[in-house]
């Protein structure tokens, strides 16, 4: 069926459903029951002054407390299920998770949505790999509100975030003093509590002030303490006493660790996951980083001493403070300045799988294979001797006797050992004037001019290194020692657990500096709203990126041997390549909202946005190959390092008409000349290809609610959507002979970008009884059909998950909150392996896949005051 015809045939079930269901209302309902998705709400993002949504020229989605209360989200990625045209893939963990915003592929977690705190990103270049925006933009009961803007004015108001971005909103105190404090627990050993209290100081002077903390063992249990850590929030706000405005000021310290869950190794096939036998359980099973392989030690090495630990994860220390001041100036005119200055430390330690489960016999024999003289004395009785061995205790744990039963399967994993480290410091600042011109016709003109400036220092270490790992529920390091006929060890293949193959160096320290000014208008007339908006950014970033240098292990270590001194690992060379570009964008964009009734409103929007390069693009550099590719570089005319560009066109409309409400947009998205650095496995070499892409999508976004009795409420938030490839060259990869090969994937749809997904949920709120009020809700959400592959060979199917919740709160404001997650066990694949060939992911009899998080129960006792 063509895409349009199902949108036509979505649109035409839904406006029937509007239709039957407000024939049945009287006006004295529709008078008496608010909008179910909050149109009569006061929204402040995205708009040049605040207003109600459903006067907003912007696609946008709501979360107030009650709504975030019973969806409670684990993660962003999770919160993010609930909005249409955003598809998450939330089984990362706690953080790291990614959002693929409106058919757009990603070569990043979140390339194209921002995350906001208060109007403004915690650190403004938010998408560095493996320091994204959710390590530091965090989910507590200090967060009163979310507001999600879709498309729309995202360019206008926030640089490199076309597709849109979510702006959550911080508690501040009031008159009252109020409070919310409670205790949780769940099936992982999960200890945690979280707080906020808010009132006033005097009759001028509000303040809030939270925090949460929590430690467990994570859904998949990796053997050590998973997740610890916690966040401090607090705000001060002094309304100057004519009333003209205030001051607010604000601080935020996180200290914390998440596990990050990547891709583990299964059989069967993408359509068919099943577990190795004796290997992680598909269910609950580790992904890779456990306590039997979470340390790695090398001293003495060219870039100094190495000490890594996997328990660190995903690691976040923030601290962020800053002002935001207010005032009228007279009639027509406001003042406003926001002020953030970020300091951040985040590393992120984790074991990636580069390579798919394969029997250690053949491993051993491939080693030999490459070190056949030196290896020589291990053959004898007619055939290959060795041992299997913890590269940490050396206790052997196999021979070439019995090793093919070793853990049931068999079987090893090259485990690349990574670790970044990502340091730097953020000041932001935002500058407005704002006019209201109410001499225009009879309608009033709106005016907003705009100066954003920010100034990021970073420094950005990598280190990537093969190791080789057991395939079981808590792997182990190993290494594969040969020994002669009298059991005396030659050589080993491996030290401390590290192969010949894939590894992997960085080092950069970079400045960025933006300024962006930008303009917003609307003119309104009666029920119409007209809206233009164009912002002009210039970053400059300049730096150097240490070149990377190959050492043999033994150059550098005293105990090697004459197989394993011979592994080359990178590290730098003590010499830079200086870099200094310069870019500028301009993005604009103009809408149109207008309320036919009280009840209905449409809206349309057409805007070209932009993402800047970033930190990752930076280090090419140091890939170049000649002084004229340098030179190119530094004059910004590499192709790898360009902005990328995109386009949307939205239609929407807005219907609420007593116990129905609907939120339905059409639109357009497409991106050129998306960069993305394609690493496909080659004998156990991680071989990086540059490829650029170009995406169109068609799409339909719909949220829906119905109040269906007094206590009984559905609703839907569903997205329907063509993505494809489009005017983009045959797509390079490399084949299993070793070759280049092409593949032509146009028409295809991008990597990991499903055309339907969507959340169902419905909530029930009994009557009050004597021990209070109780309420149950339940959350369906879905992802379709996906492809692992740019050239769609390796199908990610349908997959849904249910969570159930139930609460109760007495009079005195005790309450007790108790959620499942997944409870049907739902065991889908998220994404395939993005290191196993992207391209082509050319499957064998195992291969890698993230699995969706296992069931998991959690109870919290509180107290609302």
């Amino acid at each position: 069926m063509k895409c349009s015809t199902k949108i036509t045939l979505i649109a035409a079930a839904v406006t029937a459903s509007i239709s039957q269901s407000s024939i049945a209302q009287t006006a004295e309902e529709e008078a008496s029951k608010p909008s179910s998705l909050d149109f009569e709400q006061i929204i402040v993002t995205g708009t040049s002054r605040p207003k109600e949504k459903i006067e907003s020229t912007n696609a946008m989605t709501t979360f107030g407390e009650e709504k975030l209360e019973r969806l409670a989200p684990y993660s962003v990625g999770e919160l993010v299920r609930s909005i249409p045209g955003f598809h998450a893939e939330d089984t990362g963990g706690e953080t790291g998770n990614n959002v693929a915003p409106r058919g757009f592929p990603l070569s990043t977690q979140t390339e194209f949505t921002a995350l906001l705190r208060d109007g403004m990103t915690v650190f403004y270049n938010q998408d560095v790999l493996f320091s994204q925006n959710d390590r530091f933009t965090r989910l507590s009961n200090f967060i009163g509100n979310v507001e999600a803007i879709r498309g729309g004015a995202s360019s206008i108001f926030v640089g490199s975030a076309p597709a849109g971005f979510i702006n959550f909103l911080s508690r501040e105190g009031g008159d009252d003093t109020e409070g919310d404090v409670f205790f949780e627990t769940n099936s992982n050993n999960r200890l945690g509590a979280q707080a906020w209290v808010s009132g006033s100081i005097n009759d001028q002077t509000v303040y809030a002030i939270g925090g949460w903390y929590r430690k467990g063992d994570s859904a998949r249990d990796p053997g050590y303490t998973a997740n610890q850590g916690g966040e401090l929030n607090a705000n001060v706000k002094y309304f100057f006493e004519d009333a003209s405005g205030f001051t607010r000021f604000e601080f935020n310290k996180q200290n914390d660790k998440s596990f990050f869950f990547i891709p583990q190794p299964l059989t069967g096939s993408t359509t068919d996951a099943q577990t190795i036998p004796g290997g992680m359980d598909i269910r609950d099973g580790t992904t890779g980083n456990s306590a039997g392989a979470r340390l790695l030690r090398l001293a003495n090495t060219p870039s100094g001493d190495i000490d890594l630990d996997v328990t660190d994860g995903n690691f976040a220390d923030v601290t962020y403070f800053g002002n935001t001041t207010e005032v009228e100036l007279n009639d027509a005119w406001t003042f406003s300045n926001q002020v953030r200055y970020t300091d951040m430390l985040t590393t992120f330690t984790g074991i990636i799988n580069v390579g798919n489960a394969e029997s250690l016999s053949g491993k051993a024999q491939a080693i030999f294979d490459t070190n056949e003289q030196a290896l020589a004395d291990a053959v004898f009785g007619g055939e290959l001797n060795y041992r299997v061995v913890d590269a940490g205790t050396g206790f052997e744990l196999a021979n070439n006797s019995n090793v093919d039963s070793f853990n049931t399967n068999g079987f090893g994993i090259n485990a690349g050992f990574w670790h970044r480290r990502f340091e730097g410091d953020n000041l932001q600042n935002e500058t407005k004037m704002r006019h209201i011109y109410e001499g225009f016709d009879e309608g009033t003109f709106y005016s907003t001019f705009g100066l954003f400036v920010s100034n990021i220092n970073g420094h950005v270490t990598d280190y990537r290194i093969n190791t080789l790992q057991s395939v079981e529920p808590l792997p182990q390091r190993l290494d594969i020692a040969f020994i002669d006929a009298e059991g005396n060890d030659i050589a080993s293949g491996t030290y401390k657990g590290i192969q010949a193959g894939s590894h992997g160096f960085a080092n950069i320290v970079y400045n960025e500096s933006t300024i962006a000014p930008y303009a917003d208008f609307e003119y309104e007339i009666d029920d119409l709203t007209l809206n233009l908006g164009a912002r002009y950014e210039t970053l400059r970033a300049n730096g150097e990126a240490e070149d990377p240098g190959n050492y043999e292990i033994s150059s550098f270590t005293t105990d090697s041997d004459a197989v394993n001194g011979n592994i080359i690992l990178p590290f730098g060379a003590g010499t830079y390549r200086n870099f200094d570009v310069e870019y500028n964008e301009l993005a604009w964009t103009v809408a149109a909202n207008y309320i036919v009734n009280e009840d209905f409103a449409v809206f349309t929007r057409y805007a070209d946005g932009f993402r800047m390069p970033d930190v990752d693009k930076y280090m090419a550099i140091t890939d170049l190959s000649s002084q004229e590719e340098i030179d190119e570089f530094n004059r910004s005319e590499r192709r790898e390092t360009q902005p990328a560009s995109t386009v949307m066109a939205e239609l929407g409309f807005k219907y609420n008409s007593g116990d129905v409400a609907a939120f339905l947009t059409g639109y357009y998205a497409a991106a050129d000349d998306l960069f993305f650095n394609v690493p496909t496995v080659v004998d156990n070499q991680v071989v990086q290809r540059q490829a650029f892409r170009n995406t169109e999508t068609l799409g339909l976004e719909a949220e829906f609610n119905l109040q269906v009795t007094e206590g009984w409420s559905v609703g839907l938030s569903a997205t329907y959507q063509d993505p494809e490839f489009v005017n983009t060259p045959a797509a390079e990869f490399i084949n299993s002979d070793g070759n280049v090969d092409t593949v032509n994937i146009n028409g295809n749809m991008p990597v990991r970008v499903p055309k339907h997904f969507g959340q169902l949920t419905s909530s029930y709120e009994f009557e009050d009884f004597a021990w209070g009020v109780a309420s149950i809700n339940a959350t369906y959400s879905w992802s379709g059909k996906r492809y692992a592959d740019d050239a769609n060979t390796a199908e990610l199917p349908f997959y849904g998950m249910l969570n159930l919740g139930f609460a109760i709160e007495n009079e005195d404001g005790y309450y007790v909150r108790a959620d499942v997650k997944n409870i049907n066990n739902s065991e889908g694949l998220s994404e395939g392996d993005p290191r196993a060939g992207e391209t082509v992911a050319g499957q064998s009899t195992t291969f890698n896949a993230r699995v969706v998080l296992p069931r998991t129960f959690t109870v919290s006792v509180g107290k609302r005051f």
